[in-house]
């Protein structure tokens, strides 16, 4: 029961890339940034991060290229 209730309060700083792609949003009318998930190690749930810095999204991609959104690389929707 506390467990369940520190998770409701987790702020998901210990979690790890599950895959990432490139999109464009909702409308297809934002300029392209990355669409990262991610897994948060401490209380399993599963939620997206943005990054529209596109310096910040080569960096991203660079370190995790194995990441990238495919046929062996898919995302979890819970």
């Amino acid at each position: 029961m506390i467990k369940r209730i520190m998770d409701l309060f987790c702020r998901h700083k210990n979690s790890e890339v599950v895959c990432w792609h490139w999109t464009h949003g909702y409308n297809d009318n934002d300029i392209r940034f990355l669409e990262i998930e991610l897994k948060c190690k401490d209380c399993g749930k599963y939620f997206f991060r943005y990054i529209k810095d596109w310096d910040e999204c080569e960096k991203f991609i660079e370190k995790h290229k194995d990441k990238r959104w495919s046929d062996t690389c898919k995302p979890v929707l819970d």
